[in-house]
């Protein structure tokens, strides 16, 4: 995403339900540099986001934040099309 929108957009991992050690080695070995990692260790914000009755949200789980705070895109599956119109939406804003 960095490529295409620069420093307009922010992205952040999170890992969850993992100790800070796991989520560091991770990093070094998926080669993630220059993105935040933040840590869920308990899983309790990840959880928050699940679907009704599932008690889960599965991985990945994809929110995007506007500049407000306002959560504008929620997806439970891996679809970079959506994330880049709903990226685009609100950049033109």
């Amino acid at each position: 995403m960095a490529e295409v929108y620069g420093e307009e957009v922010q992205v952040l991992l999170v890992n969850v339900e993992e100790s800070e050690e796991m989520a560091y080695t991770f990093a070094i070995e998926a080669d993630i540099s220059g993105i935040p990692v933040l840590l869920d260790e308990h899983g309790g914000l990840y959880r928050s986001y699940s679907s009704a009755g599932q008690g889960y949200a599965p991985f990945p789980l994809q929110v995007i934040v506007d500049q407000g705070g306002v959560i504008t895109y929620i997806a439970r599956q891996h679809d970079v099309a959506a994330v880049r119109a709903e990226l685009d939406r609100l950049l033109s804003e």
